[in-house]
Formats: C-alpha cells, sequence, structure tokens
C-alpha cells in the first residue's frame, strides 16, 4: 500500500512524468536493497595472486603443496620451480601486463607455469590443449600472447595452426639449462621491471560470445585477496586441508580452487582424467582424504549416495542452477555452498550455505561476497523492490578488467556505477534475480533466454521450476526451438534413480498449473542433461524432439539392444531404431569417431571406423561385430553408399586429393530424407595398378559406377578440392554423350594456373606425405632432403584424433600414393568447357594473399558461378559446422535444380 500511495503522488506532482521513471521503492527499501544487503566491506589489503602464495610458502614450506599421482611438490619446492621458470620468462621479456599463453594439460608442470607466468608480472591466458587447434588459433589470434609455454607433443600438435607464435617447453634441453642457470629465491622487483600490483591483469580466460567469437575476459589481480577472504568465512581451509583440483585450465573455477589450496596452506590434489565422475571420482577422494571439491552439480549427481564422499567434505557447488533434490541428498553433515558468479567478477560473487530441508522450487544463490555488491535494477538501472524480478549488476574489487581487444563490447557490459564511489564500474551479468525477502538473491534464468510464444512472453525458468517440483524429476530445462515447423517450447527431464517419468503425465500435471502457452510442446526424457568441458549446461547438444517412434522391428540380441543405446547416446537421442542411418540420424565424421570409442568401451572389440560408413545401421553393424568386425576392404571401394535409399536423384561426391569420401558422411544430414548419397573413392586405394593414367580416364572410370546406380540424368554431381576438377570433367563428359547435368556443386576447388602447371613439385608422393604430415599437425623441415617417416606420420594422425585416426599403415601408403598420381594429373590436365551453371563453395579463412578465386572457372564454364563464402579453412569444409553452413544451402539448390527439370520436361510433353 505504501507503494502504491507513493506512485500516486508522484503522478497527481508531476502528470507529464513517464511512467518508467516513476520511484517505486520507498526511502527504506531504497536504502535496504542498495545499501544494508550490500554492506560486505572487509578490510584484507588487496595482494597479487603470488604474494598471497608465497606468504604460505614461508609460513608452511614443508608442507605438500601439490600432488599428482605418485608425485607430490612442498611449498618450498613449489616456489622454487616456479621462481626459476619465471626468471626465464623474465629474460624472455616477459613483465607486467606481458600475456603469457599456457597450453599444459593439468599437471605440477602446469600449477608451476600458472605461478611463474604471475610471479614473472605477466597475465596468465588458459589454453586447454584439449581443445581444438582451431580454436585455440583463434584466441591466439586475438590475445597475441608474447610467447606460449607448452609441451612438445602440444607443440608438435598445434604448430602449424599457431604459426608465428613463440613456443617455450619447459621440458626441452635448452630451457631445462636455462632453469638451471637461474637461482630459486623469489623475485625482486628490480628482475621484473617494478613491483607487482593488485590492478596489474592476472589473468585471460576466453569465454563463449554470443556472436560466436570467444570474448577474453581479463582480470586483474584485485579481487583475489577477497575471494581468500570469503571462502575462508563460508567453509574455511587451510595447513592439513587436501583440495581437489577438478576444473579445465581454461575455466575460472581453477582461482577458487586455488584460493582454497595454494592460497590458503592446503594441498591441491589432481583429480586424474579418468576418475572425474561417479564411483570412481568418490572412490579417488577416499582414498586422496580430500576435504574440499570444487564440482559442477551434474558431477555431484552421479556419486553413487551408498559411496558418497568422505566425512565432513565441504562441498562447493554451482557453474549453474542446483536441483534442490541434489541439496537434499547431500547437504546433510557437511557444508554445501551453493556458488555463484561469472568471469567477470572475479570468479564467484554469492554464496548459499545449502540447507538440507530446503522445500522451495529454487535455492537462493545468496548474499554478495567479501567486498562484493549486487543490485537488482530494472532497464532504467533503478533498483526494484524485493520480490520483483530484475537484471542483476555487480560491482566491488572482484569486476574484470573487459573484454581483450574488445572496447565495444566492454562499454556495452561493464557500466557506471550510479551507486559506488566515484570511477567504480558494475558488471551488467545478463542474469534475472530477485531479492528475496531475508536479503538473499534467488536465480531466476537468463534475460536473453526470454521467448515469446504465440505473442506471449515466457521466461523458461518459470516453466522449469514448475517441472522440477514434480515428484521423479531429478533436473530440468526448458528451450525455445524453431525445428519443429514453428517456435514451441521443449522440456528436457532427467529422473531421479529409480524413477521412470511420463511425459504425458508431466504435460497434464503443467496443464493444471500453467497457462496453456507456458505448457510445452515436446517432452524429452534424458539420462543426463549435456554438459561443456566446465560443466555448463550444453543447449547447443540438448538433441531435438523425436515426434514419432522410430521406424522398424525392436532389437533382436543383446549386442542390437547395447549398439542401439550407444548410438542414441552418440547422437543425443532418447532411442534410435535398428534399421536407421547413423548418419541420416544426424552422425558425423567426428561422431563417428566418438561411436567407435564406446563400442570398443562396451564390447572390446577394435571396430576399423570405416565399418561404420559401410554398416551404419545398428543391425548391419551387429552383424558385423557378431562376424569379428575385420576390415572388408569395402569402405575403400570406388562407390561408397552413404546412403543408398531415396526416391530422388542421387548426389555423387567425387573423393578430394588423398582419395577417401568419408567426410562428406555429415552431408547425409543436411540433404533430404530422399535423397541418396554416395562417394566416389580412388581405385589407387585398394589396388595400386589401378592409378588412371589421366584425369579424364578417371572421370569415364567413375561414371561407369555413377551410370550402375542411376541409368539416365540429370545427374548431381559435387567435389571438394581435387574432386571438383574430377566432377567437373564427369559433367562434361556426360554433356558430350548427350545427358543432362542438374547440378555441379564446386567445394572449394581450382583449376591450376600456368605457373602451378609449370612449377616443379619434385618428389610428388614426398610433398603428398608432408601434407598429410601437416594435416596430422606434425611440424616438418622445409628442406626437402630431409626425409619423413611415415611412421612418423601415422602416429601423428593418431595423436591428434579425427577422421584419418582411423587409418592404418597400408592405407596411408596408399593414400599418399592416390595424391601423388592426383598431383601430377592437375598439372597435366587439360580442361574443356562445361556449358551450365556451377554452385561453388569457398573457404575464405586461408585465402588472404593469394590469387586463388572461383573466377579461375570463368573460362571453362558457359553458365554462371554462384559463389556461397564459407568462414573456415580448406581442409575444414566437411567438418560439422562448416558443413552446417553450406549443406543446407546444397539441399536447397538440389530442389530448385529438380523443379526447373520437371517444368521444362512438363513443358516440353
Amino acid at each position: 500500500a505504501e507503494r502504491f500511495v507513493r506512485l500516486l503522488s508522484q503522478v497527481a506532482a508531476e502528470p507529464d512524468r513517464r511512467v518508467g521513471t516513476l520511484e517505486v521503492l520507498t526511502p527504506t527499501e531504497a536504502d535496504q536493497v542498495v545499501r544494508a544487503w550490500n554492506d560486505t566491506a572487509v578490510e584484507v589489503g588487496p595482494a597479487p595472486l603470488p604474494v598471497l602464495f608465497e606468504r604460505q610458502a614461508r609460513r608452511a614450506p614443508d608442507a605438500v603443496a601439490v600432488v599428482a599421482g605418485d608425485v607430490e611438490l612442498t611449498y618450498a619446492e613449489l616456489d622454487a620451480r616456479a621462481n626459476r621458470l619465471a626468471r626465464v620468462l623474465v629474460d624472455a621479456g616477459v613483465g607486467p601486463e606481458v600475456v603469457v599463453g599456457v597450453a599444459l594439460a593439468r599437471s605440477p608442470a602446469w600449477v608451476v607455469a600458472l605461478l611463474a607466468v604471475m610471479k614473472a608480472g605477466g597475465a596468465y591466458l588458459a589454453l586447454d590443449p584439449a581443445h581444438p587447434a582451431e580454436r585455440l588459433a583463434a584466441v591466439v589470434d586475438e590475445a597475441a600472447p608474447a610467447l606460449v609455454i607448452a609441451a612438445a607433443e602440444v607443440v608438435e600438435r598445434l604448430g602449424p595452426a599457431l604459426a608465428g607464435t613463440t613456443w617455450l617447453a619447459p621440458e626441452s634441453p635448452e630451457v631445462s639449462a636455462r632453469l638451471a642457470a637461474v637461482g630459486p629465491e623469489e623475485l625482486s622487483d628490480a628482475e621484473r621491471g617494478g613491483p607487482l600490483r593488485a590492478d596489474h591483469a592476472a589473468w585471460v580466460l576466453y569465454t563463449s560470445g554470443s556472436t560466436g567469437r570467444p570474448k577474453g575476459v581479463v582480470v586483474p589481480h584485485a579481487g583475489v585477496a577477497a575471494l581468500v577472504a570469503t571462502f575462508e568465512r563460508a567453509v574455511g581451509s587451510g595447513p592439513g586441508d587436501r583440495v581437489a583440483q577438478f576444473a579445465s585450465p581454461s575455466f575460472d573455477v581453477v582461482f577458487a580452487e586455488m584460493a582454497l589450496s595454494l592460497l590458503a596452506g592446503a594441498a591441491w590434489v589432481l583429480v586424474p582424467d579418468e576418475q572425474r565422475v561417479g564411483s570412481a571420482l568418490a572412490a579417488f577422494a577416499h582414498r586422496q582424504r580430500l576435504t574440499h571439491l570444487v564440482i559442477p552439480p551434474a558431477v555431484v549427481a552421479t556419486i553413487p549416495p551408498e559411496v558418497g564422499l568422505p566425512d565432513g567434505a565441504a562441498l562447493v557447488v554451482g557453474t549453474e542452477e542446483v536441483p534442490a533434490g541434489l541439496v537434499g541428498r547431500w547437504a546433510r553433515d557437511r557444508v554445501m555452498l551453493n556458488a555463484y558468479g561469472p568471469t567477470e567478477v572475479t570468479v564467484n560473487s554469492t554464496l548459499w550455505r545449502c540447507e538440507a530441508d530446503w522445500d522451495g522450487p529454487r535455492l537462493p544463490i545468496g548474499r554478495p561476497d567479501v567486498n562484493t555488491r549486487a543490485y537488482v535494477l530494472d532497464a532504467g538501472l533503478r533498483p526494484v523492490p524485493p520480490g520483483v524480478a530484475g537484471e542483476l549488476y555487480l560491482g566491488g574489487d572482484g569486476v574484470a578488467r573487459g573484454y581483450l581487444h574488445r572496447p565495444g563490447l566492454t562499454a556495452e557490459r561493464f557500466v557506471a556505477d550510479p551507486f559506488g564511489p566515484g570511477g567504480a564500474r558494475l558488471y551488467r551479468s545478463g542474469d534475472l534475480v530477485r531479492w528475496r525477502p531475508e536479503g538473499t538473491l534467488e536465480f531466476l534464468g537468463r534475460a536473453d533466454h526470454q521467448v515469446k510464444i504465440r505473442g506471449f512472453r515466457i521466461e523458461p525458468g518459470e516453466v522449469q521450476a514448475a517441472l522440477a517440483r514434480r515428484p521423479g524429476v531429478d533436473a530440468a530445462v526448458v528451450v525455445a526451438r524453431d525445428d519443429l515447423g514453428e517456435r514451441r517450447l521443449v522440456a528436457y527431464v532427467v529422473p531421479r534413480p529409480g524413477a521412470a517419468l511420463d511425459p504425458a503425465q508431466l504435460r497434464a500435471a503443467l496443464a493444471g498449473e500453467l497457462p496453456d502457452y507456458m505448457v510445452p510442446s515436446a517432452f524429452v526424457v534424458l539420462e543426463a542433461l549435456p554438459r561443456l568441458a566446465s560443466g555448463k549446461l550444453d543447449r547447443a547438444a540438448l538433441p531435438a524432439p523425436e515426434l514419432s517412434t522410430p521406424a522398424g522391428r525392436p532389437a533382436r540380441t543383446p549386442a542390437e539392444e547395447l549398439l542401439g543405446e550407444l548410438f542414441a547416446e552418440v547422437l543425443g537421442r532418447p532411442r534410435v531404431g535398428v534399421d536407421q542411418s547413423f548418419f541420416d540420424l544426424g552422425g558425423h565424421s567426428l561422431a563417428a569417431m566418438r561411436l567407435v570409442a564406446r563400442i570398443r568401451a562396451g564390447f572390446g572389440v577394435e571396430l576399423p571406423l570405416a565399418e561404420l560408413f559401410v554398416h551404419p545401421t545398428v543391425a548391419e553393424l551387429a552383424g558385423r561385430l557378431h562376424e569379428g568386425a575385420g576390415p572388408d576392404g569395402s569402405a575403400v571401394d570406388v562407390l561408397l553408399p552413404l546412403r543408398s535409399g531415396g526416391r530422388l536423384p542421387p548426389l555423387f561426391c567425387v573423393h578430394p586429393l588423398f582419395g577417401l569420401a568419408w567426410p562428406y558422411a555429415g552431408l547425409v544430414q543436411h540433404l533430404g530424407g530422399e535423397r541418396p548419397l554416395y562417394g566416389l573413392q580412388a581405385r589407387g586405394l585398394g589396388d595400386p595398378a589401378q592409378l588412371p593414367g589421366s584425369l579424364d580416364a578417371m572421370a569415364a572410370d567413375y561414371l561407369e559406377r555413377v551410370r550402375a546406380i542411376q541409368a539416365r540424368g540429370p545427374y548431381h554431381l559435387l567435389g571438394w578440392s581435387f574432386g571438383g576438377l574430377v566432377a567437373h570433367t564427369m559433367a562434361t563428359q556426360l554433356q558430350a554423350a548427350g545427358e543432362d547435368v542438374g547440378l555441379l556443386a564446386l567445394v572449394d576447388a581450382y583449376p591450376l594456373n600456368a605457373a602451378e602447371r609449370s612449377s616443379d613439385e619434385g618428389d610428388d608422393e614426398d610433398a603428398a606425405l608432408r601434407f598429410l604430415a601437416g594435416l596430422a599437425g606434425l611440424g616438418v623441415p622445409a628442406e626437402r632432403g630431409e626425409a619423413l617417416d611415415r611412421g612418423e606420420v601415422l602416429a601423428a594422425l593418431r595423436r591428434r584424433g579425427g577422421l584419418l585416426a582411423a587409418v592404418d599403415e597400408r592405407t596411408v601408403t596408399a593414400m599418399v600414393r592416390v595424391a601423388a598420381n592426383a598431383a601430377r594429373l592437375m598439372r597435366e590436365a587439360s580442361h574443356v568447357r562445361f556449358d551450365g551453371d556451377v554452385v561453388f563453395f569457398a573457404a575464405t579463412a586461408d585465402k588472404a594473399g593469394t590469387s586463388i578465386s572461383p573466377r579461375r572457372w570463368e573460362r571453362f564454364l558457359g553458365g554462371a558461378i554462384e559463389c556461397h563464402d564459407v568462414a573456415c579453412t580448406h581442409v575444414a569444409m566437411t567438418d560439422p559446422g562448416p558443413l552446417a553452413a553450406w549443406g543446407p544451402i546444397l539441399d536447397e539448390k538440389l530442389r530448385k535444380t529438380e523443379t526447373q527439370f520437371e517444368m521444362t520436361e512438363r513443358n516440353t510433353t
């Protein structure tokens, strides 16, 4: 009533005032939400992270600092190693504000490098070596580190993608000698060129951007001391404690773990990769006597309650909304904290001590941390009353500097603090929250996850909360999807152990609680919600709902049953039919690698990857496993059926330089379900004696196989790289024979110019092997005289992973031979004119500064070139991301071409 009277008084006094500017809060409420609930100031003496660590090293030098398997480092040993490496870095030019990349796996060497960078004054740039080379290259290109610390094998794998970057391998003889030559004592300010200051950059962490471009958050040291004080007050840690090191090197939770361990005098215990979930993690925690764990709620949910965690071990969960049911199981007899905080505010911003008997629909995220301020504001940056949703703005010691080299985005997300001292800033989190009556915050969802369905604005978090209240529901997420013909809500639910969820019952329950427009159109029951490496929900990996039951018979054998489960797991589907093709269901070459790994684990059988391309259904693959799963040679046949059924004219795809058509498997999911898809592969893969003598001979040979499938035109042809030259030649031969060519699609394929034809390439097989080595990430010497071992290339392919990791040495030898022959055919080719149009897909990421252009085809075409740019490199054109960009365009062009041919036929009959 007091608020209402206050509003009416303002309207009466200023009738022309905009309604949105009226003050809703009473003075008492305004003081409460702005000042009283933000009374967090504590004198902690801001200090750089290395200083906080060195205090602990001086206090207890012989205490254990890092544990990794059988390796233990004391604080004195860790400090000495970090000091030595810091001196080497200073000699290399590192100092305050200099960015240094660290591309090391979780290990003692990684901990040493992280501390050394900061001791030298530099800013730690996290480069997780498990990430794809392309992403790391993008990060390094933008962050421009002065140098990157990396293990030799990482340099070997990523070197070509990150050319021009200075690398330092700590275990190399050269660096080892330099480390031995410098002292282990703490660095002086004179050595590093000035004192370490709290306002210096401490780390740069890259997070996903809404535009798809990662953004680097620059975090200074200023908030680290407050972070340590926050955890000390909330959970306590110190000498004798053992804290799990669980987080990825590129995830900011690493620094929360450090605040509890190295900055508090406790031991930091690295959790092995193979023991990071379920009973294995629980057993590790007991064996290592862990006292503190900072892990995502999804991981906590995998730990069997009967195994549990060590008595009294503190549990810090966060990174996403925590299901209330999880708290009931884990918050008894231990400290369990619900931690909230964006990367942009030094890891953590609020904490709530979980109550085991909590019965509310959502857990609070708590109160602001030490020296942190939290404001719930409306669009005009005015505080909203308790209980009213608003956007969370965060201020205080921990606010990051901004985004590296992104001033526009920094200005958008970091704004002046209207409630703080002069010059203070707030981070605009994008999270919707509200104040609870007792002064804790409640997380409601993302502001940018609000959706409009049939004209109604909906916050999916409200629907999620209603689902979470249903018996048997352990976790739920609700999203709007556009792949159902129109925008609709889809609910993903995870049952509690032993519970069975019926989507019809869930729908009926929600219909009795929510307006009809808020009831999801589809419900998908999952074993677990998909997660990113950080533990956060991977919204992009939520599977599209299946609106019909998979066609075909049910599984008849245990092998078919298990294979069906593995197919469904890899493809992110609730179930699959035994006669449905892996590639029809959305599988691609990288997913195929994951399936092969799951089959290896589930069956104890080493299935050749090629088998999946030839036998892509559960039923066929089960039969092959029963027979012994040895390679039958069909995966390197000239004709590779990727989808053989369908009423539409097929698309024939010609192999690139090395002869395999496997990379085209990912196209299946982007073409209409009635479109057969065939790959054409080099004859020389199976029999070296069958290498063709000319491009014309190769094209004629492939057309024999094409006509055996499709007797008359119009024919649809596609070729990537060298395959484009063959497809063009096939098209001209078809026209010469009086046949119609429906669509000719060229994928980043270019005829050689005169200079390229006349250049002396030397040994083609050697050049082909070196090119293959480059694809494998193997650095190769430029000097032609230095031999390259095929076994070495094969080993590099397997280390790198991906599609070519599955080939054996015989196939590598054949691929090199095929590529060398293809290089000769390209130089000797005499292209003739194709009387028609071409659809061209051009890779744009590696063409800068070159003369390569689709216009090279103009003199060999009688029609137009319709060019579509794809933001990737030449070799990445058939990776899932680029395929998703050009595959649908190809499908549309095929359909339009067929419509035009049908109209022409009707007009001529």
